[in-house]
């Protein structure tokens, strides 16, 4: 039953016999409109596009479709045809068809055939070839790599070159080959950018249950500006509306990381701001926090909160703050279109002014090589913080920075997690019965303040250590970094997962810490089909149980959960 649910996907090559003039759409076939990267110009006479592993580009002046980039051959037996570790991301187009992107991951072919990194690259509409601009190389994969590139990747008018890779903002200087780390160790809150990627948004703390401060530059001037907070508040960027940026504030006693480490943060107000930093709008709605907040062109959606006791929770209200829409006299889009032959197909729609009446001639172009040494190596700071890819259905579901959440949507896929350093962290089909080899002695203390010392000195012999509960000082630590201490190993805190779901670590020989009760802990170590085991340092004892009596016992004490994994 698990494979009937494998998602299978049919994407086309681009065929120019399947357009259709009568409705001036370029057609694409069979294709998920959420994957497809495409520019046009502003006037609408030209668009270009990625196609599976293609990168094309049609000029309505002449009539011409041309493929600009592609790694697959005409030769189907050519095995680097099927080596798909790659991608193509457009940056700009202009009025005259100039446009300027990047072929990043493992190159399988062309001059750069076998090293890992960013080719960047600009096509001359007018000699129609490609020039290269520089090679940039790193170690980071392109799985990782696909992410970041999305969330950033800017040439400015200064040849400066600006990305995200592994958490490092860098900024490479193309004339001088030179690479700058502007920040190290950011996950997917700390950076934002608009549409066009030109101002960014920096958070200067990771941590937003800390964070006063935030950074806005624009990369083609270099200004900045900074927004602060009291130190009663804390604040966090919201995202762009075009080029105005919006960010909220919120007291920084609301702003809460729950048990699995899942942030909340009300905010009271929210402010829009110019690219100069002038601030255009300022809203707030009395007795009520704002949860939730998305993007949807010119549109802000918000969804309200409301506080109950001490407690703040979500409502069914929502309001809209609807802002200036550039106006584009090209509005060229993405549209479905349907035929009794192709059922469903995607097409690209030109405005009415362009008329789509031949099918354009095929021209294939070449990629200018430079005489210069044009690479550059790009450095690490080794500063990233760990994230969680989920895996499901032949396919990526989502990166997450939180081990919890990514297993909580791996068990709803039917999937599994897998960290960036390439370990599987947990999985959603595990054996039946397991247990913890060699954990057959309890260690009793005298009350359940030392219940979390008397864990860790079971787990430490477990682990070829002899350590004492009496000589374990838990005072002030967080459970997490005592794991880690005394198991040698990897500690995780997978607090918020169910029971049923931490049984995965069991199975993989590893113990789980549960919290109990307020002030106890225990070693959940062995299940079946039917009971738990555990040992209870306050009992001395080990305690099989009815899973759901316990699974209900440790809901109730918000299911803390900590465990580790050996390499």
């Amino acid at each position: 039953m698990y494979l009937l649910k494998y998602n299978r996907s049919m994407n086309s090559y681009y065929n120019k016999a399947l357009n259709n003039p009568a409705k001036n759409y370029i057609t694409l076939g069979i294709h998920d409109p959420e994957e497809l990267d495409y520019r046009s110009s502003e006037d609408g006479y030209k668009v270009c596009f990625v196609q599976e592993g293609q990168l094309w580009y049609y000029n309505y002046h002449t009539s011409d479709m041309a493929r600009l980039y592609s790694f697959s051959s005409e030769n189907l037996a050519d095995l680097r045809n099927n080596k798909d570790s790659h991608d193509i991301r457009i940056m700009n187009i202009d009025d005259d068809g100039n446009i300027v992107y990047i072929v990043y991951g493992y190159m399988n072919r062309g001059h750069y055939e076998g090293k890992n990194g960013i080719h960047l690259l600009r096509y001359n509409a007018a000699n129609k070839c490609n020039e290269e601009l520089a090679f940039f190389s790193t170690t980071v994969p392109y799985e990782r790599m696909k992410k970041d590139i999305k969330r950033l990747c800017y040439l400015n008018r200064e040849n400066v070159f600006y990305c995200i890779l592994d958490g490092d903002l860098h900024a490479v200087d193309l004339e001088k080959k030179k690479d700058e780390i502007l920040e190290s160790g950011m996950i997917n809150e700390s950076i934002t950018a608009s549409k066009d990627q030109r101002i960014i948004a920096i958070e200067d703390q990771k941590n937003l249950t800390k964070n006063t401060s935030i950074r806005m530059m624009d990369l083609e001037t270099g200004q900045k500006h900074t927004f602060t907070c009291s130190d009663r508040q804390r604040i966090r960027a919201v995202g762009f509306l075009d080029e105005d940026f919006i960010y909220g504030t919120a007291s920084a006693d609301d702003v809460k990381k729950t048990a699995g480490n899942v942030l909340t943060f009300p905010m009271k107000e929210l402010s829009i701001v110019t690219l100069d930093g002038v601030e255009i709008k300022n809203y707030k709605k009395p007795k009520r926090y704002i949860m939730q907040t998305e993007i949807d062109g010119s549109v802000l959606t918000m969804a309200f909160g409301k506080k109950t006791g001490n407690k703040i929770v979500a409502t069914s209200d929502t309001d809209y703050i609807r802002f200036k829409e550039k106006e584009e006299s090209g509005n060229v889009s993405l549209v479905y279109d349907y035929s009794n032959t192709y059922w469903d197909q995607l097409s690209i729609s030109f405005p009415s002014y362009v008329y789509i009446q031949v099918e354009p001639d095929l021209v294939l172009t070449k990629v200018l090589s430079s005489d210069k040494d044009i690479q550059v190596a790009l450095e690490r700071s080794n500063e990233s913080k760990t994230q969680y890819y989920v895996y499901a259905e032949g396919e990526e579901q989502g990166v997450y920075d939180n081990l919890m959440e990514a297993i909580l949507c791996a068990d709803e896929k039917r999937g599994s997690v897998i960290s960036s350093e390439e370990q599987i962290m947990w999985k959603c089909g595990f054996v039946d019965y397991a247990m913890v080899a060699g954990m057959d002695q309890v260690t009793k203390v005298k009350n359940e303040d030392r219940s979390l010392a008397g864990c860790l000195e079971m787990i430490a012999k477990v682990n070829g250590r002899q350590v004492k509960a009496s000589e374990i000082d838990t005072e002030g630590n967080k459970p997490v970094k005592l794991l880690k201490e005394y198991s040698g190993a990897e500690a995780y805190d997978i607090s918020g997962c169910t029971v049923d779901q931490v049984l995965y670590y069991i199975s993989k020989g590893s113990p789980v810490l549960a919290k109990y009760s307020p002030n106890r802990y225990v070693i959940l170590m062995s299940y079946n089909s039917t009971k738990l085991r555990y040992l209870d340092p306050v009992t001395g004892k080990s305690t099989a149980v009815d899973r759901k009596t316990l699974t209900d016992k440790f809901e109730k004490s918000g299911n803390r959960f900590f465990t580790y994994l050996k390499d």
